[in-house]
């Protein structure tokens, strides 16, 4: 219930960060073409996104982006203004044209669960909403105080290693063991429709700002999503500036106010580890959507404890195999990344659940 189910679902194609950040677009597509071949059916809107060719400006970007796909293999083809007045009517910008990329939405809910079942089935314990109370290195293991929340007991377990991947939060749980992190926080909130208005994803062709998407979301639609820097890693409800940016994106792309359309909202928070080269109090949107993997022995002489957070969800895949062999470097095992990995199955219990059903 962190930063994956408070996303806005979108596995990107690399598309979007093709110009701003290759690498980033590269690590998207690898991930995204990984990602279908094991969890296809987390797939929610298989329809190829939209970016709005709006002006002039916007076709120079247009011109550029089609060039930094096609370096990258990222498939992109172009949509006529007619096509798209059939396929999305809704839109009410009169737009010169679209770029048409496989970006595709995802139910992270559904995801989520289906790594559960999966890795339960295969023989481990998970604790729901346990809090740490205290970590001990203890010879040659960490002893954990655990305080299991639902059941309302306290319960000790020994391990090897520990991993710490708790999004927004990881800088709170690392206090446990020692560690200070400097990490700057940033709100992002997604503004839920009553309606499905978008059969895709459709956005403005130009560099990533605020409410700049629409995103359907079974038989809602998001618009999202705003930036703003906070001192915590806690979500942040819409403000009077949030719901300004959502009130002049939706009378552009929609024709209609904020109050007829826009039933409730959510936030989700993203975090940057902050460096010498980035302490500045204030951080552009510009910055890069980096992931980051801490050996904390390395860094603070902590014995077996590694980090990773950051990144976006379509490569957390990715997040996941670096974060693997760290961790089999550190015990001495073996590990092969060949990427060969069966198809997980859709989970037999799942409540149904999705991004836009509940304030």
């Amino acid at each position: 219930m962190g930063s994956t189910c408070h996303s806005a679902g979108v596995l990107h194609s690399g598309a979007r960060y093709a110009l701003t950040d290759p690498e980033l677009a590269k690590t998207c597509r690898q991930s995204q073409e990984f990602f279908l071949s094991v969890a296809p059916f987390t797939v929610s809107n298989k329809s190829d996104a939209y970016y709005l060719i709006t002006d002039r400006q916007s076709e120079v970007y247009a011109t550029d982006l089609v060039d930094a796909c096609r370096r990258l293999e990222v498939p992109i083809r172009y949509v006529s203004r007619t096509e798209i007045r059939e396929s999305e009517p809704h839109i009410s910008i009169d737009a010169m044209g679209a770029l048409a990329v496989p970006d595709v939405t995802v139910d992270p809910f559904l995801l989520v669960a289906s790594y559960v079942e999966e890795i339960t089935n295969r023989g481990a314990a998970i604790t729901p909403r346990a809090e740490i109370l205290s970590a001990t290195w203890n010879h040659d293991c960490w002893r954990l105080e655990l305080f299991d929340t639902m059941m309302n007991r306290t319960q000790t377990v020994f391990t090897k290693m520990v991993i710490v991947a708790a999004g927004p939060w990881t800088a709170r749980v690392l206090n446990h063991f020692g560690i200070s992190l400097n990490l700057r926080y940033i709100n992002g909130c997604m503004f839920v429709l009553n309606d499905k208005v978008v059969d895709r994803i459709v956005t403005l062709c130009q560099p990533p700002t605020s409410c700049d998407s629409l995103i359907p979301c079974y038989s809602n639609t998001l618009l999202g999503s705003t930036w703003s820097q906070q001192d915590m890693a806690d979500p942040t409800l819409p403000v009077s500036g949030d719901r300004g940016q959502a009130t002049s994106a939706l009378s552009r792309l929609l024709d209609v106010s904020y109050d007829q359309v826009v039933s409730h909202a959510y936030s989700g928070v993203r975090v940057i580890l902050a460096t010498k080269l980035r302490s500045a109090a204030n951080i552009s949107r510009t910055a890069k959507r980096a992931s980051y993997l801490l050996d904390h022995s390395e860094q603070n002489g902590v014995n077996n404890l590694i980090s990773i957070f950051g990144g976006k969800l379509t490569f957390h895949n990715t997040m996941a195999q670096q974060a693997a062999t760290l961790v089999c470097q550190k015990l001495g095992a073996s590990y092969t990344n060949n990427n060969r990995i069966s198809p997980m199955k859709i989970p037999t219990n799942f409540p149904r659940k999705n991004l836009a059903s509940s304030p």
